[in-house]
């Protein structure tokens, strides 16, 4: 019995070795890639070294490569966002958004789940909502320009008992 079982692992584990491969690309600034018979060097500038292995006749440094890409992106603030405030946070039944720029903004409101509640016009002068029929939570306030341009702001909901 014990020389089936091994006799089968012998056929059986070598598939597992082979089940899958990725190709690595080196995603960076500068560098290249360099192979000559079974000897592969990669190199890039910027990387991070984590480890440095040298003799009296080379010098080599270890970093990491980043081969699968991952992108960020960054949105530019309105050039009003300072001007915009939430209070008082938290709040019970009225909250009130101010701004010192006359601007004609859209207010949108949604949980923290992301659920649509409500929409209103603002002129940008002192604006109170009255929003005592919310459950205590988190809400977010998106505030947007008729340029599309946009902040969210957060305030808390609270129940006085």
């Amino acid at each position: 019995m014990k020389k089936t079982i091994y006799f089968l692992l012998i056929l059986i584990l070598p598939g597992f070795s082979f089940a899958q491969s990725f190709e690595r690309s080196l995603i960076g600034s500068a560098g290249t890639q360099s192979t000559k018979g079974n000897a592969s060097l990669d190199w890039s500038i910027g990387e991070t070294m984590v480890a440095d292995f040298s003799n009296p006749n080379v010098s080599l440094s270890q970093g990491l490569h980043q081969w699968i890409k991952v992108l960020t992106a960054v949105r530019e603030l309105p050039d009003w966002h300072e001007d915009v405030s939430i209070f008082p946070n938290p709040f019970v039944d009225i909250v009130t958004l101010k701004s010192s720029n006359l601007r004609n903004y859209t207010i949108e409101l949604y949980n923290v789940s992301g659920n649509f509640i409500l929409k209103q016009q603002w002129d940008g002068e002192e604006k109170n909502l009255n929003l005592g029929n919310l459950h205590e939570g988190i809400y977010l306030f998106v505030i947007k320009d008729i340029k599309g341009k946009f902040i969210a702001l957060k305030a808390i909901k609270q129940n006085i008992n």
